[in-house]
């Protein structure tokens, strides 16, 4: 555990160092040293979580370990966006040739029409199917 001895701080865990690596990786420069207080409210089990992350000894503090895992759901995130946005280009680079038909657009959208037309009704405007 962290703390105190003489006057001075103990060293952290293995763990915490390779976290705060990983933090140093997925963050800027300059965020990295940048600390910002900050009141927030947790669930029961978001906060048990959070401690028993502590008390694994993953993290020193409780704010570490939040401040830790929302990094790493920001690295899965921005993983997450970057497949995403490649299959996307992929797609969009396939030839007009290769494109597979999704059929005719009043099949396509017709409920969409229908729902639209029904709210406006709905809301006294006329009929617009």
């Amino acid at each position: 555990m962290w703390g105190s001895v003489g006057g001075g701080f103990l060293l952290p865990p293995a763990s915490v160092t390779r976290y705060s690596s990983l933090i140093k990786h997925c963050m800027p420069e300059d965020a990295v040293m940048t600390v910002r207080k900050q009141t927030v409210s947790f669930t029961g089990p978001a906060y048990a979580y959070a401690q028993s992350l502590v008390e694994e000894g993953e993290y020193p503090t409780v704010s570490a370990a939040v401040s830790g895992e929302m990094v790493r759901a920001k690295a899965a995130r921005d993983a997450q966006a970057a497949v995403f946005a490649a299959e996307i280009a992929r797609r969009l680079a396939l030839p007009l040739d290769q494109w597979e038909p999704v059929g005719d657009l009043a099949e396509v959208t017709g409920e969409t029409r229908a729902h639209i037309a029904d709210l406006r009704r709905a809301q006294g405007g006329g009929p617009t199917r």
